[in-house]
């Protein structure tokens, strides 16, 4: 058997299956199987169900795997996991493949509830179980055979990413864009290796034990039974001995393990580590697996695919703010300059007045954390606890102009313009957003803060796999349209601006300006833009309404049952087939309909009009022209490609 995909050909019998002839020489004495079926398949491995091999009832699952990494899970279960005195999936033995290149393991089959990083009672029982794992394997390190996981392991990851990424940055299929995005990944990769020996100076005074490497909810299942939940993880391939820091990892990257219930169960065996120091072990973890997935994902960028591989880079990228902060790395991400922020008396007084203003305090309060947001773009922001007379907290997020812009053609305001659209906008029609608190102007540089409710554990719907969440999306923004349509009779409102002709048109010719070295091999390029100006009706009918204007997954929040929208600066009036278009950019097609589907029923329960269709396609053109039209370096293959099949489709070819 050469591959997973092969496997199933030519069987007559359950007990002709590969899986079934290897349970037979991993259990000699066991029952014969009475069914396998596939579960799942992937390209270097296979999972199986054996129905009847043991008595009872319960499935046994066979995984079938490179016999390197088969060896390794083999040492976990039989070796190591079965010495200490946490949960696990049983194990019932393993075999090498006939073909000697593979290997196979039987567990039991993990008929349990999915892990959640958002329940508490999860988040707390897996601090537990990986507190119980670390200071009782301790004992056990290097008694048995496993990879090393230290900051050895990681520092080769780092090595090899940045040579990937170096050696990939000229592949045609990585656009411009993409390629100053690559080189600044590499700048921070230098900065890292810069910066290992404090990273193995920190390790050095962590005991040395088993980890799990993938500590993540997708390898975890919770047990419910008489004796209470029971934590079952799985996938022990990335295991080994090393430092247990990766297995705490911040959530974005890791299972968001509760740190304090973590360190109640190592306080016996390690008294003389406090929560302070747990939450820089969780710091380093998060280097540690931003490394690994980095180093899974940059051999991608050598394919035609590479987009996928550079977006994937980016998030890295991005979660990985808080935990070089954590370390106090200021620099290592280029963060905003701190003469950008607020020093730490005006931020307090800043606050003060906002909150008493809001009603949330009745005097000073006092700033007791203040951490720069890890996804800062173009104006820098903070999250910020306050402590208020009562001896609440509060958690904010503090947006700064600091003397930043970012607009072209019209099309985004400053932190100025969104705070007014949370002030007259969004707070009285009580959308789904963060609390607005408040804003204030800075007496010394005369830029404004914007102050909002910060949104714990909020997970971005662009990470939400599930269709609900995207269903729930796509109402939410129906349902906010449908609540600010503008009377076709009568003046505009006079805020928030309103798009029109001159604003449609102006995109259209900044891309015919900014791809004319592209119109030679892309003759029809010049042809949709102009016609485009011809088409624009749809787009200035009647039916406009409040627009956030870059309704993009990123921008939505998915928090406590909920869709929060954030980052109003390009709200406008307009046709609510905009906020649509960017929700649904890139969208698998099940799920951009499913979006569709759901925003027409909450926005006209009645029935969508006859030219929704044609204006989702006008605004979907008019998304491509603002991003290509937006300057030099955004001529990403694919959105020309949709511009031509948009075109053709509107009839402008």
């Amino acid at each position: 058997m050469t591959n997973p995909g092969a496997d199933e050909l030519g069987i007559l019998s359950p007990l002709e299956h590969p899986a079934a002839v290897a349970w037979a020489r991993a259990r000699p004495a066991g029952l014969e199987p009475a069914g396998v079926a596939l579960l799942k398949r992937k390209n270097k491995s296979a999972i199986y169900r054996l129905t009847g091999a043991v008595p009872g009832g319960q499935g046994v699952v066979a995984k079938r795997c490179a016999l390197e990494t088969a060896r390794i899970e083999r040492a976990v279960y039989a070796e190591v996991l079965s010495r200490l005195p946490v949960s696990s999936p049983r194990y019932y033995g393993w075999a090498e493949d006939q073909g000697g290149a593979h290997g196979w393991l039987f567990l039991e089959e993990c008929v349990a509830e999915k892990y959640s990083p958002v329940a508490e009672d999860h988040r707390r029982l897996a601090g537990q179980w990986l507190g119980v794992l670390h200071t009782s394997s301790e004992r056990l390190a290097g008694t048995v055979p496993l990879p090393d996981r230290g900051p050895v392991h990681y520092r080769q990851c780092l090595r090899r990413v940045y040579e990937t990424v170096t050696g990939n940055i000229g592949n045609p299929a990585i656009a411009l864009e993409e390629r100053a995005a690559l080189g600044s990944f590499a700048a921070l990769c230098e900065s890292l290796e810069a910066r290992w020996p404090e990273v193995e100076k920190v390790c050095a005074r962590i005991p040395r034990t088993l980890v799990h490497g993938d500590f993540i909810k997708r390898n975890l299942r919770v047990r419910n039974g008489g004796a209470g939940p029971a934590l079952l993880p799985f996938d022990w391939e990335d295991a080994g001995w090393g430092c247990p820091a990766v297995d705490l990892a911040r959530p974005s990257l890791g299972a968001g393990v509760d740190l304090a219930a973590y360190l109640e169960a190592v306080s016996d065996r390690w008294p003389a580590v406090d929560l302070a120091t747990v939450h820089r072990w969780a710091a380093v973890g998060t280097l540690f697996r931003f490394l690994a997935g980095a180093d899974w994902d940059a051999p991608k960028l050598a394919t035609p695919w590479a987009e996928k591989a550079v977006l994937r880079l980016t998030i890295y990228r991005e979660t990985l703010g808080d935990a070089v902060r954590a370390l106090g790395w200021e620099d290592v991400t280029s963060p905003p300059p701190l003469s950008t922020l607020p020093d730490g008396h005006a931020l307090a007084a800043g606050l003060s007045s906002i909150l008493c203003e809001s009603g949330d305090a009745d005097g000073r309060v006092a700033v007791v954390d203040r951490r720069r947001n890890p996804t800062t773009s173009t104006f820098p922001g903070e999250i910020v606890t306050c402590r208020l007379a009562d001896g609440t907290d509060v958690r904010l997020f503090c947006k700064y102009g600091a003397g930043r812009e970012h607009n072209a053609h019209g099309h985004r305001g400053g932190v100025d313009y969104e705070t007014e659209v949370y002030r007259r906008v969004v707070r009285p029609s009580r959308a789904t957003a963060p609390r607005f608190y408040g804003a204030r102007t800075d007496d010394a540089t005369g830029e404004v803060w914007l102050v909002l409710g910060y949104l714990d554990g909020a997970v971005r719907l662009r990470d939400k796999k599930e269709p609900s969440a995207w269903d729930m999306a796509a109402a939410r923004v129906g349902d906010f349209h449908a609540a600010h349509e503008v009377p076709p009779a009568g003046p505009r409102p006079d805020f928030p601006r309103a798009y029109d002709a001159d604003y449609y048109a102006g995109w259209a010719r900044r891309t015919i300006e900014y791809t004319r070295p592209l119109h030679q091999d892309l003759p029809w390029l010049d042809a949709v833009c102009r016609r485009f100006e011809g088409a624009l009706a749809p787009l200035l009918e009647p039916s406009q309404t409040v627009i956030h204007g870059e309704c993009y997954p990123m921008n939505l929040l998915c928090h406590g049952g909920e869709i929060y929208l954030v980052d109003w600066e390009s709200a406008a009036v307009g046709p609510g087939e905009i906020d649509l278009a960017t929700l649904t950019e890139r969208c698998e097609a099940d799920i951009a309909g499913r979006c569709e589907l759901a925003y027409c029923r909450a926005r006209w329960p009645r029935g969508a009009p006859a030219s929704f269709a044609r204006r989702l396609d006008l605004a979907r053109l008019y998304v491509h022209f603002r991003w290509l039209g937006d300057g030099p370096g955004r001529k990403k293959p694919w959105r020309l490609e949709e511009v031509r099949t948009l075109g053709e489709r509107l009839g402008l070819l």
